[in-house]
C-alpha cells in the first residue's frame, strides 16, 4: 500500500503523484495533454492517456520511469484487467482500442470499434470488455481473449463513463 493518489494535468502535460501521508505532490512528465488515467496496484503501474500526443504513458510507481506507447488518434479512455494486467486504450478519433502489455510497453493488438468510443471498463472475473459508443448510444461487449464482439446493449444518449462490478 503506497497511499498515493494521481491526477493528470491537461494544461501542464504531466501527472501529479500525491503522497497522502506527507500531503506533498511530485510532478511526473507525460505526453501532451494527459486526459485521464488509471492504475494497476498489482504491478505498481500508472497508465496516463495523452490526448494530443496519441500515447499512453506507463509510469513505474516505484521508480517514476515513464515509457510512452503510441496508440490511436485522440485517445480518450483507459481501463485495465487486474488479472491479466492488459491495458485497454480507446481512441475516439479512429474508433479503435489498443490492447497493451504494460510489461513490454507494446501494443499487442488493435481492435477496430464501431463508432466513437467514449468509455471502457473490464470485468476482471469474466474478462469481458465493455465499450460505450457516443455516436450510437450503445455499450458493446467484447471478449477479453479473442476481442470478438459478443453483442451490444442500447444505452442512453452519449454514454460517457463506465464501471464494472466483477463480484
Amino acid at each position: 500500500n503506497t497511499n498515493k493518489a494521481y491526477t493528470p494535468n491537461y494544461g501542464s502535460s504531466d501527472a501529479t503523484e500525491i503522497d497522502a501521508n506527507a500531503l506533498t505532490g511530485a510532478s511526473i512528465p507525460t505526453g501532451k495533454h494527459p486526459w485521464t488515467l488509471t492504475l494497476d496496484p498489482g504491478i505498481d503501474k500508472i497508465y496516463v492517456v495523452n490526448e494530443d500526443s496519441a500515447t499512453l504513458s506507463i509510469i513505474d510507481g516505484a521508480t517514476k520511469a515513464v515509457k510512452d506507447v503510441q496508440v490511436g488518434e485522440i485517445p480518450f479512455a483507459v481501463a485495465f484487467n487486474p488479472v491479466t494486467h492488459r491495458v485497454y486504450v480507446l481512441s475516439y478519433g479512429d474508433s479503435s482500442m489498443a490492447v497493451i502489455d504494460p510489461n513490454t510497453a507494446t501494443v499487442i493488438r488493435t481492435v477496430k470499434l464501431d463508432a466513437q468510443p467514449s468509455a471502457v471498463t473490464v470485468n476482471a472475473r469474466t474478462g469481458a470488455i465493455y465499450v460505450a459508443e457516443q455516436k450510437t448510444g450503445n455499450v458493446v461487449v467484447y471478449s477479453g481473449s479473442s476481442y470478438a464482439k459478443l453483442g451490444s446493449v442500447k444505452s442512453g444518449t452519449i454514454p460517457y463513463a463506465m464501471a464494472t462490478d466483477s463480484s
